[in-house]
């Protein structure tokens, strides 16, 4: 386990972190399981509450080669970077072989159900609930619910399919502050992620990087190229996060 920003990040590699979540399926408790990248980080770093939320992941990934780099930086290197939407499709696949029933939570109303059925097409035997992300379901950054009746119907429909493992795809900070919430309220779960634009990707609605391009870290210039809007995100994960990454090593050396 490393610290950056004063969030915790889990020092595992892919496999271990994969054995880890198994062990927690077999648990009689609920344990989260967040994927901090530069962007979160970012923000975490300005939110106590935020950090506090992200520091209750019983395992957090490193989600981004940045950080991963960061830890490069600070002299405690990470094994490499674990993409959530990767890991979530591990899950997934084990929840198929062993009969675990999943929910995904958030997308458009189309596109949720639509990566559910090409998922189910996948991995055969998987049992999948979908849940969109209808008006403005989430919560603010402080934790306030914004639509507490729309959120009880659908905590309602969560809890009569009993599922074992839910997948949140709100973005940050929307889904980690509503998994913290809503994930005591489900007796059955035992695995809760956020899995921040999955939904997108397994729909076919969002065209993902190339294999190599994810491979040498260089995913963030293939969303800058597909999604210009993204820019300013992408400037501060790409510029101002190793900045501060390195003044915080230089001050801690100085020490």
């Amino acid at each position: 386990m490393i610290k950056i920003f004063d969030v915790s990040i889990s020092s595992l590699s892919r496999r271990e972190v994969l054995a880890q979540a198994v062990d927690f399926l077999h648990s009689n408790t609920t344990h989260f399981i967040f994927t901090p990248n530069a962007e979160i980080l970012l923000e975490a770093r300005k939110s106590r509450a935020y950090r506090d939320v992200l520091n209750s992941a019983d395992l957090s990934l490193p989600d981004s080669i940045g950080v991963v780099l960061a830890s490069k930086m600070i002299g405690r290197t990470l094994p490499g970077r674990i993409s959530g939407v990767d890991f979530a499709l591990d899950l997934i696949t084990h929840a198929a072989w062993h009969g675990e029933r999943v929910v995904l939570v958030g997308g458009r109303e189309g596109v949720v159900q639509k990566a559910a059925a090409k998922l189910v097409e996948k991995y055969p035997g998987l049992s999948i609930h979908a849940e969109p992300q209808n008006g403005s379901l989430g919560v603010k950054t402080g934790g306030e619910t914004e639509e507490k009746g729309l959120e009880q119907e659908i905590i309602s429909r969560i809890r009569h399919f009993m599922p074992r493992i839910l997948l949140v795809a709100f973005g940050a900070p929307k889904q980690e502050f509503w998994i913290a919430r809503v994930a005591p309220q489900l007796s059955s779960l035992r695995l809760a992620m956020g899995i921040g634009g999955a939904i997108d990707y397994w729909a076919g609605t969002a065209v993902r990087a190339p294999r190599i391009l994810r491979i040498l870290g260089l995913e963030w210039l293939w969303r800058l190229s597909t999604q210009p809007r993204r820019f300013p995100r992408i400037f501060r994960a790409a510029i101002i996060f190793p900045i501060l990454i390195l003044r915080q090593s230089i001050a801690t050396r100085l020490r």
